[in-house]
């Protein structure tokens, strides 16, 4: 529901204030499941917890997927859209499969260590945490305002 309403503003506004703000609800929400704010996910959390946390990080993916795309293909000249768009797929996907076998492995580690399946599950999701706060920074680095013409 998110990302083409994101993706609209991004062509308004550019990419750099949403890809910013998306990353830092997804850290917002991590970071409550982590239980940085409160106590976090534990086997007495409320459907309405849980919701309340997941929906902050599919938000914030919503909000930054879109324009973080449009200035990466903002940025390619038209004659290499195809390749780049095959490209964007392609590190997408590696990020996906990578980010979750890296999360897989620290709570394995984190839960071998501990003997404790809710710490483990808070580290890697502060782990997680704290990898969209790079997000949030990376985004800050983008262009400000609409893109130009790239021909123009």
């Amino acid at each position: 529901i998110v990302a083409p309403i994101s993706g609209h503003f991004s062509d308004q506004v550019g990419s750099q204030e949403l890809s910013f703000a998306g990353a830092m609800m997804s850290a917002i929400g991590l970071f409550l499941m982590a239980g940085s704010f409160g106590s976090g996910l534990q086997a007495t959390s409320t459907p309405f917890q849980i919701i309340l946390a997941l929906s902050a990080v599919g938000l914030g993916t919503g909000l930054f997927q879109s324009p973080n795309n449009n200035a990466i293909m903002g940025s390619v000249p038209p004659a290499k859209l195809g390749v780049a768009s095959a490209l964007l797929a392609t590190v997408r996907n590696l990020g996906m499969v990578a980010g979750t076998g890296c999360a897989t492995g620290l709570f394995a580690w984190k839960c071998k260590t501990s003997a404790d399946f809710v710490s483990a599950l808070h580290f890697t999701l502060g782990t997680s945490g704290v990898i969209s706060v790079g997000a949030m920074i990376a985004s800050l680095g983008k262009k400000r305002g609409p893109h130009s013409d790239p021909l123009g």
